[in-house]
């Protein structure tokens, strides 16, 4: 008989708004679901018939309170942060990835004496759940290209989103590129920059066509510690 593809939860990377909360988080329940509206009618021979309606998707973390987290987390109450899940850890090009944004609606605090305290976070809204890759991870890279990723080329129907996640000391300056195929330098044309100077989280939505199939990120200026992934999906 052919082996179950089972999946055990080992090596886990969680991020929000560029932080890397795995070392605390312990537990994860990431849904997302369409509401199903009844469409019964006098055509519909004795069953029950429904349409799929509106998407949502609320995520819920769960673990170790850790006091250096504490300002990220209760100055995000109540606004959009983002949040990128990775299966893997630390996560390289390629692996499977789920990104969005999300209303950070939860900051509890508390516990029993003796007791290890522990954290529960809840994000909901904020549009859309992209399924996509790691597209880059590095902690303190050289200046100079980094990781490759092939994801086919952007009809003008689709986009191309991806999302940065970043703890930066000094100064990070990226440019995404993409290449119809694995060339020289010449042959990659520069699609976006971004810059940042502190801890944080950007999206970039590139509207298609795009012809070219190969991404990556070109690291401009990295100083000081620096350590980003980034995430990429067609949608």
């Amino acid at each position: 008989m052919p082996t179950p593809d089972y999946q055990v939860l080992t090596d886990v990377t969680l991020l929000i708004d560029g932080r890397d909360l795995s070392p605390q988080i312990s537990q994860f329940e990431a849904p997302v679901q369409v509401e199903a509206k009844e469409t019964t009618n006098f055509a519909s021979k004795r069953w029950k018939s429904f349409v799929g309606a509106l998407k949502s998707s609320a995520w819920t973390l769960a673990g170790f309170y850790r006091a250096a987290d504490a300002p990220i987390l209760f100055d995000g109450l109540g606004s959009e942060m983002s949040v990128a899940i990775i299966d893997g850890n630390p996560g390289a090009a390629g692996d499977r990835a789920y990104f969005r944004r999300g209303l950070s609606g939860k900051f509890p605090f508390g516990g029993k004496i003796g007791e290890l305290q522990e954290v529960s976070l809840e994000f909901s809204g904020g549009g859309r759940v992209y399924r996509g890759s790691l597209l880059d991870r590095s902690e303190n890279p050289p200046v100079g290209d980094g990781a490759e990723l092939t994801l086919g080329a952007v009809s003008s129907a689709h986009a191309l989103v991806v999302s940065l996640h970043a703890e930066v000391e000094t100064e990070l300056e990226l440019i995404l590129q993409s290449n119809a195929t694995l060339g020289g330098p010449g042959d990659w044309m520069d699609r976006e920059t971004i810059n940042l100077t502190a801890r944080g989280a950007v999206w970039l939505n590139l509207s298609g066509p795009i012809t070219d199939t190969r991404y990556r990120f070109r690291r401009v200026t990295v100083d000081g510690a620096v350590t980003y992934h980034a995430f990429v999906a067609i949608v």
